[in-house]
């Protein structure tokens, strides 16, 4: 009585653009204009999944820059596990970039991503990006003292004693010093 109409294709419409349009037929058989058209895209495909996934950010940095490429325009969502890191939206060449909002503690993650179609077709996921975040630089401290004596071939000749996070320069008296450290972490 109003006019309003629906109509369903009998048969899938392949993914594709199509434009629709369409005319009405009286009862004495009068056929109308064309209606405007409207623009519809079918779009069952899922997109691939994330690739090139790449940390751009030094370890010290609990909120990583990740990079890839994923289908074009599409939602990208980073993942550590089950957990959302966060999402980008791919630009027309499929470039993607994201911050991690909330810092990361120190540790080994393994990052992955999917993306996410206009149409809501999700990608599976993406291959994983094993990252290390390590934002603590302390230096473990001395607990316990040992004897061992180095023999300097010059007076003015420092020795230096390296652990993975710290130098320590020594200067010996008459060709002789002692090295007493044990380091362990608390």
């Amino acid at each position: 009585s109003k006019g309003a109409f629906s109509f369903t294709p009998s048969s899938a419409l392949d993914d594709g653009t199509y434009s629709i349009t369409a005319t009405s037929t009286d009862s004495a058989e009068n056929i109308s204009s064309k209606s405007s058209s409207i623009t519809i895209t079918i779009d069952t495909t899922a997109p691939n999944a994330p690739t090139s996934l790449t940390n751009t950010s030094d370890s010290d940095d609990s909120t990583p820059t990740i990079t890839g490429t994923a289908e074009a325009n599409s939602t990208v969502t980073l993942l550590n596990g089950d957990i959302v890191l966060g999402t980008d939206t791919a630009d027309s060449n499929g470039n993607f970039s994201i911050t991690v909002t909330s810092a990361l503690d120190d540790g080994n993650y393994s990052l992955t991503a999917t993306s996410t179609d206009a149409a809501g077709n999700a990608s599976s996921i993406s291959g994983a990006l094993s990252i290390t975040i390590l934002t603590s630089s302390t230096i473990d401290p001395i607990t316990e003292i040992i004897e061992e004596i180095v023999t300097i071939p010059d007076i003015d000749t420092p020795v230096t004693v390296t652990t993975p996070e710290s130098s320590i320069l020594i200067y010996g008296e008459n060709g002789f010093i002692e090295v007493d450290f044990i380091f362990s972490k608390q």
